[in-house]
């Protein structure tokens, strides 16, 4: 006597052991209620929310903080060390060093992010269909990005500053198509180590189409690895734009962004450190800030071990 199930219609009976995988192959990330209790009790979490938030926040009350418009200059109170009425000086040219950081965070932090995204999404999505096509796309695809990945990241980026023209759009355009081979490497490899666990199979054999298979059951499985080279990339994009303003390539006077403040402060580390010192420690402390909080999120949304 065949005993039915409510929840298959007679047409797809299936053999019992891919019945029983169907269980797998419905998995999905654990609830919010043990990842949030993971963050809470992770250390690194709090400090490296506690500093990005506060770098967030300043830089977006930049209009409300700094007191004082960022381009204006003032000969007469040049070079003036911190003090009640400029708490971190002044530069060359007499302008504010505290406004110019609060208005640079804006271009910095919306630049490194945008650098992010545009590393992230494409490379994830090559690394995705290169992974679970596999066969002649994926050597294509793979070839392509070896190419890429042999020539250094900072080179990468300045080639394509020198073809698009300095600025700080063509430098976060150019960080942030130089991160899409990283990504799309670093997937793939996750992808290829999940495309034959016994749960994908299951879903094949109930007639998911590809696309539902990847990115329901194979995509969550790489997400703590996306997380985690997302937050090094972030990190990774606030240096590299601060580089290239830095060399005269991404944002250029005199508008106020942490990159071009350490290369206006250069030549004045023995006379009035202020003028780098500031800048170089935001850039520092929202570097460190994301990747204390990448790792964090890394291991409470790890499918494989949060609880």
């Amino acid at each position: 006597m065949t005993q039915s199930f409510p929840n298959h219609p007679p047409a797809q009976q299936l053999p019992g052991a891919a019945t029983e995988l169907l269980a797998p192959a419905r998995l999905q990330p654990p609830s919010w209620m043990p990842q949030h209790r993971a963050l809470r009790q992770n250390p690194a979490a709090w400090v490296g929310a506690s500093i990005l938030v506060l770098v967030v926040a300043l830089s977006l009350a930049a209009p409300w903080l700094a007191g004082v418009d960022p381009l204006a200059t003032a000969p007469a109170a040049q070079l003036m060390p911190p003090s009640l009425s400029h708490p971190a000086g002044t530069d060359l040219l007499g302008r504010d060093v505290w406004s110019r950081l609060l208005w640079g965070g804006r271009l910095s932090l919306g630049a490194g992010l945008f650098a992010t995204t545009l590393a992230v999404l494409p490379g994830t999505l090559l690394g995705l269909v290169a992974g679970y096509a596999g066969g002649r796309l994926d050597m294509i695809l793979m070839r392509v990005v070896d190419v890429l990945l042999a020539f250094p990241s900072l080179l990468l980026a300045l080639t394509i500053v020198a073809l698009l023209g300095p600025g700080l759009v063509s430098a976060t355009l150019a960080v942030g198509l130089a991160g899409i081979p990283r990504f799309a490497r670093v997937v793939r490899g996750g992808v290829l180590a999940v495309r034959s666990e016994p749960f994908v199979e299951a879903a094949r054999v109930v007639g998911c189409r590809p696309q539902r298979i990847v990115l329901r059951h194979v995509a969550p499985n790489v997400l703590s690895a996306i997380i985690v080279l997302g937050s090094l990339e972030l990190g990774y994009a606030l240096l590299s734009i601060g580089a290239l303003s830095f060399l005269g390539l991404g944002t250029q006077p005199p508008t106020p962004e942490w990159g071009i403040m350490l290369a206006e402060g250069r030549l004045l580390l023995r006379h009035a450190p202020w003028v780098s010192a500031f800048p170089g420690l935001a850039i520092t402390l929202s570097v460190l800030a994301v990747n204390l909080l990448g790792d964090a999120l890394r291991d409470a949304l790890d499918v494989r071990t949060a609880g």
